[in-house]
């Protein structure tokens, strides 16, 4: 069946979408035409507006494939999309747009929401375009012209006389949103209030944005993104990745190095958020890149901050991560083949865990060990950090954004059974 499209008019607050069909097509499809009601309504959200669009599919068939589009009114701008996990958004620039895998038969799907600023217009006077399309048993699409958002009806887009007769005749009566249920009076809550605070601080990214091609420990195959489902053919955008554990900025698990101890999905939810202490050692390895961060750079750092705090997560800044994504300057081999770049000592290593009781360290190279270093102890860094049944973090970034003491690090990690070592997303909180 053809696609058909339609102008129709909108009611305020309300929006009921219909759509042009020829005399008898509700009867030839077995069920009600038109199949698409969308409801909009727009809420102020502090100084944001909250523009939410509610899906109806009023027909005995499901709808498959649904897309709605909405034109940014003018003069405002787009902030950002409500979290939810049925559809995908989208927003080129001008339109904002959700696509729905499916609307089934008389049921509803949303609400649909993004955040909008209106830059000090008038929300009564914001005007915006609809467009939807959707596939199924009743395959169909329609525009609908500029039509105020909030206030009175919009002005009828003028049209062919058959086409208003149609109008006229198919949409159905609009009908309002439910009427909010009276909040209840403000409470107490700590937590919530924190996250104010928190929010009112810098948030520092300590990840790399991987793909294939980046940095990584020589012995690991390169990735592999593979698009297995695009928009434009199937309505929805899905990738496969393949690749190593300890690709990126990664969390390494005691079970990476040693049998029989902790599993990524076996790291504590408290142990993923720490007081973060910077271990500045950036112009010693400037000067000499084999440098490896000894006990006496920890006192140093003691010197100023008193003693590294119990539970703490403590990376040691080289700025080695200025060399992303250049594989081959983070290896930075000689004349020789031989790969030069710093770590940790095992010394320092221990007064960390052993003395201070800290929850896990990190680094910005793909090794807990300097290159050099390696060739007399091997992992013996590595090994000893996991033998600890702690984890660390390897391939951070953006540590000379973060002060050296009074930040605090979120260790967020997929959890996959039995996993040796997986991606992380690492940030900073800094005062």
């Amino acid at each position: 069946m053809s696609k058909r499209c339609v102008v129709a008019s909108v009611l305020a607050i309300v929006v009921v979408l219909a759509v042009v069909s020829l005399p008898g097509a509700a009867n030839a499809q077995g069920g009600t035409w038109p199949p698409l009601e969308i409801q909009t309504a727009l809420q102020p959200q502090g100084a944001l507006l909250r523009y939410d669009l509610v899906l109806k599919n009023v027909s005995d068939v499901d709808l498959v494939d649904v897309v709605v589009k909405s034109s940014l009114p003018s003069g405002t701008a787009f902030n950002r999309f409500e979290s939810i996990d049925y559809a995908t958004t989208g927003f080129d620039g001008s339109d904002i747009s959700f696509t729905i895998l499916k609307v089934p038969a008389k049921k509803m799907v949303g609400p649909l929401s993004a955040y909008i600023d209106a830059k000090g217009a008038d929300p009564n006077t914001l005007q915006s375009k609809l467009f939807a399309e959707w596939r199924g048993q009743t395959p169909g699409s329609l525009v609908i012209p500029a039509t105020r958002l909030v206030g009175g009806p919009a002005e009828p887009a003028k049209v062919a006389t058959v086409v208003t007769s149609v109008l006229e005749k198919s949409t159905p009566q609009a009908t309002p949103l439910p009427e909010a249920t009276p909040s209840a009076a403000p409470g107490s809550f700590p937590l919530w209030d924190m996250v104010k605070t928190l929010k009112g601080h810098k948030f520092v990214d300590l990840t790399n944005t991987f793909s294939s091609g980046i940095p990584r420990w020589p012995g690991f195959p390169n990735a592999q993104f593979k698009t297995i489902y695009e928009y434009d053919k199937d309505g929805l955008f899905a990738q496969e990745f393949v690749h190593v554990g300890q690709y990126g900025t990664h969390l390494d698990p005691p079970a990476h190095f040693h049998k029989g101890l902790r599993t990524v999905d076996q790291i504590d939810l408290n142990e993923m958020i720490a007081p973060l202490v910077v271990i500045n050692v950036a112009d010693k390895v400037a000067a000499n890149p084999d440098y490896g961060l000894t006990v006496d750079d920890i006192r140093a750092w003691e010197a100023k901050y008193g003693p590294v705090p119990e539970g703490a997560f403590v990376a040691m800044r080289s700025d080695w991560s200025k060399r992303w994504p250049d594989a081959t300057a983070y290896e930075n081999k000689d004349a020789k083949g031989q790969a030069h770049y710093p770590g940790w000592t095992v010394d320092a290593l221990k007064y960390l865990y052993e003395q201070r009781k800290v929850l896990g360290s990190g680094h910005e190279t793909a090794d807990t060990d300097a290159a050099v270093a390696q060739l007399k102890t091997g992992f013996a860094a590595e090994s000893y950090v996991l033998g600890t049944n702690h984890y660390q973090i390897e391939l951070l970034t953006n540590l000379d954004q973060v002060p050296e003491a009074g930040a605090m690090v979120f260790v967020t990690v997929p959890k996959p059974r039995g996993g040796s070592g997986f991606p992380a997303r690492v940030f900073a909180i800094v005062p």
